[in-house]
C-alpha cells in the first residue's frame, strides 16, 4: 500500500526509509479518514491496530514531531533544527501522538523490552520535556500483547473498514436480535446461528453488541461472548 497523498506531514516518514533491516507496515486508518499510517515494526503495527479499536482514542498519527532534548524545542522534524556552535543536539521523535477525549494529547513510545533497556535515559529526558509541554509519555512493549490479542486486533480492525460500514445493516440487525434473545453465547454459536460466520463475531465485538476478553482467542468456537449493550470498554486493552 502506498502512503496517501493527503497524509499529514510526519517528522520521520518511515515508509521512505531504504536503509533498514525490515520493511515498514502501512495500513489504512478508519480513525484518520483519507490517511494511512506507517509503522516501523510489527510491534508498532499491532499497537496501531489496537489504537484503531480503542474508544478512548479519537484520532492518532505516527511520528508526529521531533523534540530536541538539549534546548527543549518542539520541531516539525529534525530538518527544522537550527544548528548552534558548540551544541550537540539530541533528538527524540515519538512513535504515536493520540488525541483523547477533552482534547488531551498522549504520546506513545513503542519499544521492545530489549530496546527499552538501551533507551532509558533518553526516554526519561523526553518524558520530563513532554510533561512541561502538557503531554504524558506512555511506553508500550510486547509485554502488553498476547499472541491471541495480536490476531484478534488484526481481524477486528478489518471489520472497521470504511467501505463496509454502509453494508452492515442486515448484519447488525441479526446480531442485535441474537443479543436480545440471549445474553450469553459462544463465538461458534453466534457464527452458526446468525449465518454470519466469524465476520459476524468480529462486527459484534467491534460494535459492542457483544463483549469478550480480547487477550484470549476470540474466534475459537467455545470463546464466551456476553451481550454488551453498546459498551466498548472491552476494547480498552492498552494501559493508556
Amino acid at each position: 500500500m502506498k502512503r496517501s497523498t493527503v497524509a499529514e506531514s510526519v517528522a520521520r516518514d518511515v515508509s521512505r526509509r531504504v536503509k533498514r533491516g525490515t520493511r515498514c507496515h502501512v495500513y489504512g486508518s478508519a480513525k484518520n479518514p483519507g490517511l494511512t499510517i506507517a509503522a516501523e515494526s510489527f510491534l508498532e503495527r499491532d499497537i496501531g491496530y489496537l489504537l484503531e479499536l480503542d474508544p478512548r482514542v479519537h484520532s492518532y498519527r505516527e511520528q508526529p514531531f521531533t523534540l530536541e532534548l538539549v534546548t527543549g524545542e518542539r520541531l516539525p522534524s529534525r530538518k527544522h533544527f537550527v544548528t548552534r556552535t558548540g551544541l550537540k543536539p539530541s533528538f527524540y521523535t515519538p512513535d504515536f501522538l493520540c488525541g483523547l477525549a477533552g482534547g488531551v494529547e498522549l504520546v506513545l513510545e513503542v519499544k521492545s523490552q530489549v530496546g527499552l533497556a538501551q533507551e532509558q535515559v533518553r526516554l526519561q529526558e523526553a518524558a520530563c520535556l513532554l510533561q512541561r509541554l502538557g503531554m504524558r509519555l506512555v511506553i508500550l512493549t510486547e509485554a502488553q500483547l498476547t499472541p491471541a490479542l495480536v490476531v484478534n486486533a488484526k481481524y477486528l480492525k478489518a471489520a472497521t473498514a470504511p467501505y463496509l460500514q454502509d453494508r452492515l445493516e442486515p448484519v447488525l440487525e441479526a446480531l442485535n436480535q441474537a443479543a436480545a434473545e440471549r445474553a450469553c453465547w459462544t463465538s461458534g454459536e453466534l457464527a452458526q446461528t446468525t449465518h454470519l460466520g466469524l465476520f459476524g463475531v468480529a462486527v459484534a465485538v467491534v460494535r459492542g453488541i457483544f463483549s469478550a476478553d480480547l487477550t484470549e482467542d476470540l474466534f475459537a468456537p467455545d470463546t464466551p461472548l456476553r451481550a454488551g449493550l453498546g459498551d466498548l470498554s472491552h476494547l480498552e486493552v492498552l494501559p493508556l
